[in-house]
């Protein structure tokens, strides 16, 4: 794994890669789901109705059940490298439910 996926949003030191314990897919997988759940959650409650984001395509089920725990519904489209599920994206956009 590339050390800069592990640096995308910030230095991840306890992930294998850095000498740390926690596996490295894992572990920006949960940061990057648990970013989107505090931020649906946000608009749950009235900070946003729409929100796209761009997410690794491997959390692509779990961002989607994240919008329906909030009462968002999802969209979402591909970028990257197709042929590499490493460096597949997507650009995920929710809208708030009518009857959030």
């Amino acid at each position: 794994m590339p050390e800069s996926r592990c640096e995308f949003v910030m230095p991840f030191v306890t992930v294998k890669s850095a000498g740390g314990p926690h596996d490295d897919d894992a572990y920006t997988a949960g940061f990057e789901m648990g970013h989107l759940d505090a931020f649906l959650n946000a608009g749950h409650h009235g900070a946003f109705t729409t929100h796209c984001v761009p997410i690794q395509a491997v959390n692509r089920e779990q961002a989607d059940l994240l919008a329906m725990r909030w009462h968002f519904t999802s969209t979402f489209a591909e970028f990257g490298d197709e042929t590499d599920p490493e460096h597949l994206w997507l650009h995920a956009h929710f809208t708030r439910s009518a009857d959030a």
